[in-house]
Formats: structure tokens, C-alpha cells, sequence
């Protein structure tokens, strides 16, 4: 597992990844699917998943680095996660089960 931080910026899912194993592998392949939680007092669940692709153009690396949460490496890499599928499932309480699930499809797909 390679955590990651995420941030929409320009209207964009991206992220830079650190030179690891998960860089690596969305280099090579682009798959992806994040799962997060998101409140263990009402843990609701989001997942999403598709294709990552790298961010290569100099000014939009400078753009998103400027806005990041760290200061960004050059040999961080850049990529934007095409969401191809999102689930939301939502709990009242950790007791309630199973949650109440939400997807969305994109019309690409």
C-alpha cells in the first residue's frame, strides 16, 4: 500500500506520487481504485475507480506544485485519476449494516 494525497485542482482529480512502487505501476498500467473512509463515528465509504494518467507539460506541473500540500520534488510524478466508477455507501451508525449504496457511471464507459 502507497498512501496518497489528492486535490482537485482545475477542475481535475490529481495527485503527485513519490518515486515508489504505486508511480511505477500507474506508469506501466494506469489502473486504479482508491477506497476511503470517511468518519468512524458514521463510517460511510467511498470508492473510485479507473485510469491514472501522468501530467508530463511543464506549466501545469508548475501550476499544481504551486498549490500543493508539500513541497513537490522533480522527481515527483504527476498523475490525473479518470474516474470511471464512484460508489458512496452511506451508515447511520458503525452498527448499521449493510450501508445504502450510491453509483455513478461515467457516460464514457
Amino acid at each position: 500500500m502507497h498512501p496518497i494525497y489528492l486535490a482537485i485542482l482545475e477542475d481535475r482529480l490529481v495527485a503527485f506520487i513519490l518515486r515508489s512502487p504505486k508511480a511505477t505501476d500507474l506508469a506501466d498500467d494506469g489502473r486504479y481504485a482508491l477506497h476511503a473512509h470517511q468518519d468512524p463515528a458514521a463510517p460511510h465509504e467511498f470508492l473510485v475507480r479507473g485510469r491514472a494518467k501522468p501530467i508530463d507539460d511543464e506549466p501545469t506541473r508548475a501550476r499544481f506544485a504551486a498549490a500543493w500540500y508539500f513541497e513537490v520534488d522533480g522527481e515527483d510524478r504527476l498523475f490525473e485519476f479518470l474516474v470511471e466508477h464512484a460508489i458512496f455507501g452511506e451508515r447511520g451508525s458503525p452498527d448499521e449494516w449493510p450501508p445504502t449504496y450510491r453509483s455513478w457511471r461515467s457516460p464514457a464507459d
